[in-house]
């Protein structure tokens, strides 16, 4: 069974990953959201204290069943190695690595496009699977929460920027809220609460993988929110072995 580390952040700050993915572990697996706190260890521990209790409240708000882990390292990469290592216990042990699309990697600095290619390398070093989730509105609403509070704030800023030139820029500037944009994006936050209708999951198999391909569409049609979605498998390879991957692909959908 899928047993995932799932890359939150701030578990309220992705809420529609964080929905995604107990949408299938619930009652069935592992499900721990991580959180790597960048900085010097004895400015975040104050904070890492502070704020376990409060996400973990949010996930049961949310009914969400899943544990919360949090980790403090010189950067996110490191950081995301000691969870892959060190969360779970037993056969309670994540062995799928679960992430965001990284949305602004053509704008982003070149070294947070490098760790994040780093984490999914690194994942399949310690033997993960790896399930990269990506939405058309992105999943961090970071941004709307803020809104809520003040319709002007303060933009998100990477945290692997560079320090020196954070120093000098001075005053953030404020920018403005586009309202529909807002909506837009609170809608896709609770996304994946509500009933899906009769949509199509489809299933791009181009090489066997061990099934999770398959597995977790297969787990999701079997939720009462899913269950009116049809699954579609699309079958790649050469025209001369249609015929034989398409045998061998029965075979595994009747295991």
């Amino acid at each position: 069974s899928p047993q995932c580390l799932v890359l939150t952040g701030p578990p309220n700050f992705r809420p529609a990953l964080v929905d995604f993915v107990g949408t299938f572990t619930r009652n069935l697996s592992l499900m721990v959201c991580g959180h790597v706190l960048i900085g010097p260890r004895k400015q975040r521990m104050p904070e890492l204290r502070l704020i376990a209790n409060g996400h973990t409240k949010w996930l049961n708000k949310r009914r969400i069943k899943a544990f919360y882990s949090d980790v403090i390292a010189e950067d996110l990469r490191s950081g995301v190695q000691i969870l892959m290592q060190a969360a779970g216990l037993g056969r309670m042990k994540p062995n799928i690595l679960v992430v965001g699309f990284k949305k602004n990697w053509q704008s982003a600095h070149p070294a947070t496009v490098e760790d994040y290619i780093g984490i999914l390398h690194d994942a399949f070093d310690f033997n993960y699977g790896v399930c990269v989730l990506r939405m058309r509105e992105g999943l961090n609403v970071s941004e709307v929460m803020q809104a809520h509070i003040n319709p002007v704030f303060d933009p998100v800023f990477d945290p692997a920027e560079d320090s020196k030139e954070a120093s000098t820029r001075g005053a953030r500037p404020s920018v403005s809220v586009d309202p529909e944009a807002l909506g837009r994006e609170e809608q896709a936050s609770t996304i994946f609460q509500s009933e899906q209708g009769k949509k199509s999951i489809d299933i791009y198999w181009l090489f066997d993988d061990g099934g999770l391909t398959l597995l977790i569409p297969y787990l999701l049609g079997r939720k009462k929110r899913w269950s009116k979605c049809r699954i579609r498998v699309f079958v790649g390879g050469q025209i001369n072995r249609m015929d034989q991957e398409r045998k061998a692909l029965i075979s595994l959908l009747s295991k």
